[in-house]
């Protein structure tokens, strides 16, 4: 994907820094920013070098802790070796480290003041346009042909949106949830970073996908803090960091969203960012269970099934399987044929075996061969 702007600055800075890219991503910019240390690790040389080179403008905050930074002078050594236009913004006053002050010496910088940062932004702005990268040029090419609505609040964008997306209309919904999540509607957040992840109207693009899930994230939005917390388990977009996982897992689940639920409990039964407790783990599967959650509600039986109440285990299984999970359909197969929480029933054992080797589950096939039923 093409960006118009690549952000290069320390961590430490993030609160100012995100002033500017919500300021920036409003005005129609695409905005590259790495926001959870891609910079300082393995990936540097795979990842930032690509979204420099799909950048047209590097944005530099100079501070003390970005000018301490080796990352920060490769970047910028890049960025010129690609011939990209560089707009230095001065958040204190730091001098350059030495290296940083051979390579940017000719070039002027903005400085920032923080009674007044709206100043700072609009310069940066009008200097942007000065450098050729308007908002009507960084949307020309998604916008031309795309169609237009009348003046519609963000919500009546998203509803639109949600029906383009069901119908498989991927580039009028993503036309849709970006007008809508410019005006920070977090469902249409949620819904272009889908988008992004899916590559649905857009180009496939993890990164994109955090940025958005994030905004929305940020707002309460239990649906992103799940998503993002998935992006966090898997590593897709971002480092993968399970604590940061487990955190925004936390946060959904507590606003009762059965995915996140059944999420946290994963961590806690596996000891992913947390520290194992099985009974943590059972208790968030029993509440997202109770919310019809097959995935939970299969978790749940295998957790009865360790404390030998296979009972409760079978109620659990039979309750994900009359959803279809095949898991529980293997784990209600290898009840049947044991005799576990219900009557030993070979015949039984082999129908639910089958219905879960049909969606693929090895371990059905396997019993059913041995039972001389495949």
């Amino acid at each position: 994907m093409e960006y118009d702007i690549f952000i290069s600055y320390s961590r430490k800075d993030t609160q100012i820094v995100d002033q500017f890219v919500r300021s920036l991503t409003d005005a129609g910019y695409r905005v590259w920013i790495d926001r959870d240390g891609i910079s300082s690790g393995d990936q540097f040389t795979k990842i930032i070098p690509k979204a420099i080179k799909s950048s047209a403008i590097v944005i530099f905050f100079s501070s003390a802790n970005s000018n301490s930074s080796k990352w920060t002078v490769m970047e910028i050594g890049y960025a010129l070796k690609k011939e990209k236009t560089i707009i230095p913004i001065r958040l204190d006053d730091t001098e350059y480290e030495d290296s940083i002050d051979f390579l940017l010496t000719l070039i002027d910088f903005i400085p920032y003041n923080p009674q007044q940062p709206s100043a700072c932004i609009d310069r940066l702005i009008t200097s942007l346009a000065a450098h050729g990268c308007s908002r009507s040029d960084s949307q020309a090419n998604e916008t031309a042909n795309a169609p237009t609505q009348p003046d519609m609040s963000p919500e009546e964008l998203f509803s639109l949106g949600k029906e383009h997306y069901d119908n498989e209309e991927y580039d009028q919904a993503v036309e849709c949830f970006r007008k809508a999540a410019e005006q920070r509607n977090a469902d249409a957040q949620n819904g272009l970073g889908v988008c992004f992840n899916n590559g649905q109207g857009v180009q496939q693009d993890d990164q994109q996908a955090v940025y958005w899930y994030r905004e929305a994230a940020e707002q309460g939005f239990a649906k992103a803090q799940d998503n993002l917390g998935i992006c966090y388990y898997k590593g897709e977009g971002v480092q993968q960091d399970y604590q940061q996982a487990v955190y925004w897992y936390q946060k959904a689940a507590e606003q009762g969203y059965a995915a996140a639920q059944t999420n946290l409990g994963i961590c806690y039964e596996c000891g992913y960012g947390v520290k194992k407790n099985f009974r943590q783990a059972a208790n968030w599967y029993q509440k997202a269970a109770e919310q019809g959650n097959a995935d939970a509600q299969f978790f749940l039986g295998c957790c009865y099934a360790r404390q030998i109440d296979y009972q409760q285990a079978v109620y659990w299984y039979k309750k994900a399987v009359e959803q279809g999970h095949a898991g529980a359909q293997n784990n209600l197969g290898m009840s049947y044929e044991w005799g576990n929480g219900v009557l030993k029933d070979i015949q039984q054992a082999i129908y639910w075996y089958r219905k879960a080797a049909e969606q693929g589950q090895e371990y059905a096939i396997k019993r059913l061969k041995r039972l001389n039923a495949w």
